[in-house]
């Protein structure tokens, strides 16, 4: 019978997933002359952080996913409960961020 992870849904899947990464590719840190180990760790962690919450739809809702939709679930929700995790954590970071520098009396 057919099922969610079929070639076809992998092949739409793995577009519509390349797409929202695609702009990662349109930004890139200012050129310096030398980078110190901080701002090169910086910018893989902004990275990392970008692509999490680009793909946060997708990954959600695979974390979410019922067992019936996946033919192995265990093995999806370790896979994507990563990302997903260090995407809600970057938007609250951005959130949090956001309200200290409307709140900063200084």
């Amino acid at each position: 019978g057919d099922y969610a992870f079929h070639f076809a849904n992998i092949v739409a899947i793995g577009c519509m997933l390349l797409s929202s990464v695609a702009n990662q590719l349109l930004i890139r840190p200012a050129r310096k002359r030398h980078y110190s180990e901080d701002d090169v760790c910086m910018h893989w962690w902004i990275r990392i952080g970008g692509v999490c919450v680009a793909t946060l739809p997708f990954t959600t809702g695979l974390c979410l996913a019922s067992r019936s939709l996946l033919s192995s679930p265990t093995l999806v929700h370790l896979l994507f409960a990563v990302p997903c995790a260090l995407g809600w954590m970057s938007i609250s970071g951005f959130f949090c961020i956001g309200i200290l520098i409307c709140c900063d009396n200084d």
